[in-house]
């Protein structure tokens, strides 16, 4: 089964334990960004990932990190389950993969800016206002650099929405209007 998948159904089991609640599942989300920033940025990955301690090692040190940072049951159960499962490497997947929930659930949209490179500021600033115009939504921007996909312009992702003025893309809609096959 592919990690993303894996990650996404992590996230999702955390996300329905909070039924309804949109408070209890963003303090789901506080606790597992906590965690993930621990087990990445503070090493807690070299303890968790090292063969010497014994699973029920591994267990008590993360009830002792859930107890001191005041952890959710649900949250040091899912983190739990994921050390017990072997998974704990995609807690940043399922972290993502939560937030994307979360998003969701406050009727925040992502979009992602692709560009060859770093968009100025103002520039930035007039696509987010045009998007949630256009979309009528709050809306999440994340800026993605793609050298390698775009040659010149920009690529705007709105869920299953894409607004292209790259150059490429420009170019390959004179070749539709022109008739000419791709590739040709």
């Amino acid at each position: 089964m592919n990690s993303g998948l894996i990650s996404q159904r992590y996230a999702r089991g955390l996300y329905l334990t909070a039924g309804s609640d949109l408070r209890l599942a963003s303090r789901f989300g506080r606790d597992l960004k906590m965690f993930r920033d621990l087990y990445v940025d503070e090493g807690l990955d070299r303890v968790l990932n090292n063969p010497a301690f014994l699973l029920s090692e591994r267990l008590t040190v993360i009830d002792r990190i859930s107890e001191v940072f005041g952890f959710h049951k649900n949250s040091s159960n899912l983190l739990k389950l994921m050390e017990k499962r072997g998974r704990m490497p995609l807690v940043d997947d399922v972290l993502r993969a939560y937030r994307i929930l979360l998003d969701e659930a406050a009727g925040r949209k992502l979009v992602n800016v692709v560009t060859d490179s770093e968009v100025p500021p103002h520039i930035f600033a007039s696509y987010r206002r045009k998007v949630q115009e256009i979309m009528g939504e709050m809306v999440i921007f994340r800026q993605v650099h793609r050298p390698k996909d775009l040659v010149a312009g920009v690529r705007i992702h709105m869920g299953d929405r894409i607004v292209d003025v790259s150059v490429e893309g420009m170019l390959s809609r004179l070749q539709a209007r022109l008739g000419i096959p791709k590739g040709g």
